[in-house]
């Protein structure tokens, strides 16, 4: 396997990872396993393996919030427009730029990934 390949590899696997965090969170034990599998690779894998890692991890955890979030938002909105429904959502934003920063760090990590791979 080529070396970009493996740089693909590692960030897929960190998506997977993201995923598992950002949905199944009200499964302990299986983010528990997440978690414990993150840390794991990122203590094992050195440079661009490490960055590609949490590249895809970042990536997919914000894109995920940001996806979240905004289904919240409507459905409060939907719910809101029925006769007689109420829902109240606190201030978003706060929710929206941090997913927004999780998104911008793993862009720039799995660049860097794919940039050291290059050299």
């Amino acid at each position: 396997m080529d070396q970009v390949s493996t740089a693909v590899a590692h960030w897929v696997v960190g998506a997977l990872i993201g995923v598992t965090f950002a949905l199944a969170p009200s499964l302990l034990p299986l983010s528990a396993a997440a978690l414990v599998t993150f840390v794991v690779a990122v203590l094992a894998l050195r440079g661009p393996a490490r960055f590609a890692l949490t590249g895809g991890t970042g990536t997919t955890l914000g894109l995920l919030f940001l996806y979240l979030t905004q289904r919240s938002i409507e459905s409060c909105a939907r719910f809101n427009r029925q006769p007689g429904g109420r829902c109240e959502m606190g201030d978003s934003t706060p929710f929206i730029v941090i997913a927004l920063l999780f998104v911008l760090a793993g862009l720039v990590l799995s660049f860097l990934a794919l940039r050291r791979r290059a050299r």
